[in-house]
């Protein structure tokens, strides 16, 4: 019975922190599409917006950290990978709409052996981006279809170890960003912001493998809101016939998303432990760099890095990817 007891209050954390892997992989699939660490980066070596009868892309983005616990939440260490293709189409002078797909998976290994999750998800994404007079505004959407192929978690129990099973998820996301550039001698620079919206659902599930240990964990849903406000410098170099921009960008993000949702597990014979995870409204610290090239007369490529510090014990890292190809 005391061992029940303890599976019962440390399954609910573990459960508390499968969100956060939906999170971060959308977060990754956004930030290749959208490329910057605080908005839309105005890349001078790219035709202006307006141009072409098409325009298509492959994106990319890997990344990796560590996100701390609370007392309801527990801690993980995760990585994430996403990659797609999509095109544009000129919708004015200066705006554009596109449609992206793509996947991503991700995996997190709880603290303290807790136990790991993996997920794979497919998404469909949309976007539309206009500029005027150096402003520039971008706006995507998202819709992933997830799947938790590999939940396993550590009861501490011989003989019944582990626990494991799988279930399904959805998750919606939006992102709204931009920022004004102006030219300020060979240098372009000015102020980036940005917010976004994600929303996940996670199916309910039974364990198995653990004996009187598996538990049932209800459905479960978690919102994340953050916003971003930061500044972006960039300049032009030319080498050969090679057109460079090299870019520089610091920003500072916010979680405003309270978690007010309670995460409920059961044992077969029917006694339950739940917690409410709350939102520990963390503060977050964004550094990034990146290099924007001509490489052909209707092909760019951009490369780039992000690294976020967030509390006593968070950090995120994050190398993303483009290349775009005009007709």
């Amino acid at each position: 019975m005391q061992g029940a007891l303890l599976a019962l209050n440390d399954a609910a954390e573990t459960v508390a922190m499968q969100p956060e892997l939906a999170f971060e992989a959308t977060r990754s699939w956004h930030r290749a599409l959208l490329g910057s660490i605080a908005g839309p980066a105005a890349a001078r070596v790219e035709a202006p917006l307006g141009n072409g009868e098409l325009r298509a892309f492959l994106i990319g983005d890997a990344a990796w950290g560590r996100l701390g616990g609370t007392a309801e939440r527990q801690g993980f260490r995760f990585n994430t990978q996403s990659g797609g293709v999509g095109a544009e189409l000129p919708v004015g002078p200066a705006s554009r709409v596109g449609l992206s797909v793509g996947g991503s998976r991700g995996r997190a290994k709880l603290d303290e052996g807790a136990g790991t999750l993996d997920m794979t998800s497919t998404i469909i994404g949309l976007h539309a981006v206009t500029e005027a007079r150096g402003f520039l505004l971008a706006v995507a959407g998202s819709v992933s279809f997830d799947r938790y192929g590999d939940i396993d978690r550590t009861t501490g129990f011989a003989p019944f170890p582990n626990a494991s099973a799988d279930t399904d998820g959805r998750t919606y996301a939006l992102s709204v960003a931009g920022g004004y550039t102006t030219q300020l001698g060979p240098v372009a620079l000015g102020p980036r912001l940005g917010l976004r919206y994600i929303h996940t659902r996670i199916d309910g599930y039974q364990e198995s493998g653990a004996g009187l240990l598996s538990l049932g964990v209800e459905r479960q849903s978690a919102e994340s809101l953050e916003s971003s406000v930061g500044a972006e410098a960039s300049t032009i170099v030319e080498i050969g016939r090679t057109v460079l921009q090299p870019s520089l960008g610091i920003a500072w993000e916010h979680q405003f998303a309270e978690d007010a949702r309670t995460v409920t597990v059961r044992l077969p014979g029917g006694a339950a432990n739940s917690v409410s995870p709350s939102g520990d409204g963390r503060d977050s610290l964004v550094v990034g760099a990146g290099l924007s090239a001509q490489l052909w007369q209707a092909v760019s490529a951009t490369v780039g890095y992000r690294g976020e510090l967030s509390g006593a014990d968070g950090h995120n890292h994050a190398f993303t990817a483009r290349l775009r190809m005009s007709f």
